[in-house]
C-alpha cells in the first residue's frame, strides 16, 4: 500500500541549506538516514517502495549524475515517436517527498566507510547510516580503431539520444540526402535503436557478430525468423559479422565500417548497442566485494560485503552475474527498501523474460529459452 504523503520542493533540488540529515530531527526519536548513489528507475523505485511504508523518522538523500529527475529508461525509443522528456519522467512524487534531499547533476567521488560518508564532487560531505549504490551501467562501445569519431553514438541516456536524433538532422541537411546508418549489436536495444534510426529517415542495418539476431534469447529457427520480420520492415541484418574499424573522411566524420571478411560498407552513423558494464568503480575504490567479470557482490538481501552498504540493479552482481534488465533492479529494490524497514525479503534470481518494443515486430521470451535445466522439455507451435 502506498501512503500519500504531502510533498514540498527543495530549493534547487536540494542543492541549497538542507536539514542536518542523520541526526534528531523528529521528537518521535533518532533519524534513520539513507544515502542512494544513482537517481535512476531502480533508485526510484526504491525511494517510493521505503518512504511508502516508513515513518517520519526517516531521511533519503539521493545524488544522481543526470540534471534530470528519474525517467523511464525502457522507453526511450518512443522519444524518436513523438514522447517528450516530460512523458519520460516518472512520477516526480517519491523524490517530491518532504524526507527526501535529491541533488541532481551531482557525483558521488568517494566513500569514506569508516566515517560512514559519501563526498560529493561539490566537496560535501554526507553522512549515512545506510548506504545503497544503485549506479547501474554504461553503455560499452567496440574496442575498434576509430569507435569515437564524431557520428558514432550509445543508447543509454536520454542525453544520447537526443544527441542522435541532433546529428542525423544536421548532418542530413550538410549532405542534402537521408542518411545510412549502422547499428552494431543485434540484441533488444539494437533492434529498437535501429527502428529509431528509421524514423528518423535513416536507411539503417543491423550488424550482429553471432549467427542470429537477439542470440541472448532466441534459437535459430526462432532467430532466423526474427530476421524475416526484421528485414520485412526494411531494415537490413548481417550477422556473424565481426567490426574491425570504423573510417572517417578528412572532417572526422564517420564514413564507413570494415569487417573481419574484408568487407567494407559505407555509413553516415553509427550506434553500440554490445552491452553495458556496470558501474562498480566506487565499490572497487572503497574495497567493496566486487565479481571479477564486474558487479558489487551481493546476497540474497542486497547486502554487500560491508553491513551497512547495499547494492540494487545492474551494478549489483548475484550469483557471479549482472542483468541488464528493469525487473530484477525492481525486485532488488523492493527487498532492500522491505530489508532496511526491519522486515523479511529475499532475492530470489533474475527475472530475465523480455519483450521487443518495436512496432509490428512481436517477440517475447521467457522461461528457460534455451532449454539447458535438467528435465527441460522443448514444446515448439510453429506457424
Amino acid at each position: 500500500m502506498v501512503r500519500t504523503v504531502n510533498s514540498r520542493k527543495h530549493a534547487a533540488d536540494g542543492a541549497a541549506t538542507s536539514p542536518a540529515y542523520g541526526h534528531d530531527m523528529s521528537s518521535t526519536g533518532p533519524t534513520r538516514h539513507v544515502v542512494v548513489v544513482g537517481a535512476g528507475m531502480v533508485a526510484h523505485r526504491f525511494v517510493e517502495s521505503l518512504l511508502s511504508r516508513a515513518d517520519d523518522t526517516w531521511r533519503v538523500t539521493v545524488v544522481g549524475d543526470e540534471p534530470r529527475h528519474p525517467y523511464d529508461r525502457v522507453g526511450l525509443t518512443s522519444f524518436f515517436a513523438g514522447a517528450s522528456t516530460e512523458d519520460l519522467e516518472l512520477a516526480r512524487s517519491p523524490f517530491d517527498d518532504e524526507r527526501v534531499r535529491f541533488l541532481r547533476g551531482r557525483t558521488v567521488t568517494g566513500i569514506d566507510r569508516d566515517a560512514g560518508e559519501v563526498l560529493v564532487d561539490t566537496g560535501e560531505r554526507i553522512a549515512y547510516d545506510r548506504l545503497v549504490l544503485a549506479t547501474g551501467s554504461y553503455a560499452a562501445r567496440l574496442a575498434v580503431d576509430g569507435y569515437d569519431h564524431e557520428g558514432c553514438f550509445v543508447y543509454r541516456t536520454l542525453d544520447d539520444v537526443e544527441a542522435l536524433e541532433a546529428f542525423v538532422q544536421r548532418r542530413s541537411a550538410e549532405l542534402g540526402r537521408p542518411l545510412t546508418g549502422t547499428v552494431i549489436g543485434g540484441g533488444l536495444l539494437g533492434l529498437e535503436a535501429a527502428g529509431a534510426l528509421q524514423g528518423l529517415d535513416v536507411d539503417c542495418t543491423v550488424v550482429q557478430s553471432s549467427d542470429r539476431l537477439m542470440s541472448a534469447q532466441l534459437d535459430l529457427p526462432a532467430g532466423d525468423a526474427l530476421r524475416r520480420l526484421i528485414t520485412a520492415r526494411g531494415i537490413g541484418v548481417r550477422t556473424s559479422a565481426l567490426t574491425t574499424r570504423l573510417d572517417a573522411d578528412r572532417t572526422g566524420q564517420v564514413v564507413g565500417l570494415e569487417f573481419r571478411d574484408g568487407t567494407w560498407e559505407r555509413t553516415d552513423v553509427v550506434v553500440f548497442t554490445v552491452g553495458v558494464r556496470p558501474r562498480d568503480e566506487l565499490a572497487r575504490d572503497t574495497g567493496l566485494a566486487v565479481d571479477p567479470r564486474g558487479g558489487v557482490v551481493i546476497d540474497e538481501g542486497c547486502d554487500t560485503s560491508d553491513a551497512r552498504i547495499l547494492a540494487i540493479g545492474e551494478v549489483a552482481s548475484f550469483g557471479g552475474q549482472c542483468v541488464g534488465l528493469v525487473a530484477p533492479g525492481y525486485a532488488m529494490a523492493e527487498v532492500a527498501a522491505t530489508r532496511l524497514l526491519g522486515l523479511e525479503a529475499s532475492f530470489g534470481g533474475f527475472d530475465v523474460s523480455t519483450k521487443l518494443k518495436l512496432s509490428g515486430v512481436d517477440v517475447a521470451s521467457f522461461g528457460d529459452a534455451f532449454a539447458e535445466t535438467p528435465g527441460a522439455l522443448d514444446v515448439v507451435y510453429a506457424d
